[in-house]
């Protein structure tokens, strides 16, 4: 029973990528995520490859065909969200992709510029279960539809215990009822996420889209 397990969840898998030698340049998608995480001060860049569209199957470049990201060959990752990443323990204000394809170059870039910071300060370190969170954050209000933050408490265990996105209503801080944290107490994470949506450099006639993400992550008491 375990044998046949393991072998439909490799033949799962395998249906769920293509090699890049079966596809013509314009089935592939691109979806790239440039992330910094200032409490870690790193920089990630992530790839999804998709043949078509962003739920199509993940492509793996093979017998020529490759992804640099800043200039470094990258190996596939497998059938996960994102098949192709690299980490740097720095911040970069620009990070680039390249994509070769029989022939053809897709190359695609993130500048920090784009994106704005979305701090936690210190005075964001309580939250009093009786009264209104007024959650404001270091950086520039939001900037239009295309301009998120997500706001995270976590446990000890790292599990999401709470989150809300920014309303139509917010401009430059969040206002949260107490009754959203009346079940929870002591000390928790908090993390914010930044993240505005560009159009790609170079694409395709599938499409795609870069995502400039912004991350802070601190402790918080609630009480």
């Amino acid at each position: 029973m375990r044998a046949l397990l393991w072998t439909s969840l490799i033949l799962v898998f395998a249906s769920c990528t293509k090699k890049s030698t079966k596809i013509e340049t314009n089935d592939i998608y691109q979806h790239y995520r440039i992330e910094f995480s200032e409490h870690l001060n790193h920089t990630k860049v992530r790839c999804r490859l998709r043949k078509k569209k962003e739920l199509g199957a993940n492509i793996n470049f093979v017998d020529g065909d490759q992804v640099k990201i800043m200039d470094l060959v990258t190996e596939y990752g497998g059938a996960g969200a994102y098949t192709y990443e690299r980490e740097f323990t720095q911040f970069l204000d620009t990070a680039f992709v390249e994509v070769f394809h029989q022939g053809t170059t897709l190359t695609n870039f993130g500048l920090f510029d784009n994106v704005y910071t979305c701090s936690i300060p210190a005075s964001q370190d309580i939250i009093y279960t009786g009264f209104t969170w007024y959650f404001q954050w270091d950086g520039p209000p939001i900037q239009g539809d295309f301009d998120r933050i997500l706001v995270e408490i976590l446990n000890s265990d790292d599990e999401v215990v709470f989150q809300r996105y920014n309303t139509d209503d917010d401009y430059d801080f969040m206002t949260i009822p107490s009754s959203e944290f009346s079940a929870l107490s002591g000390i928790y994470k908090i993390r914010v996420t930044r993240s505005r949506e560009m159009s790609l450099i170079t694409l395709t006639a599938s499409g795609g889209k870069i995502e400039m993400v912004y991350i802070d992550q601190d402790y918080i008491n609630i009480i």
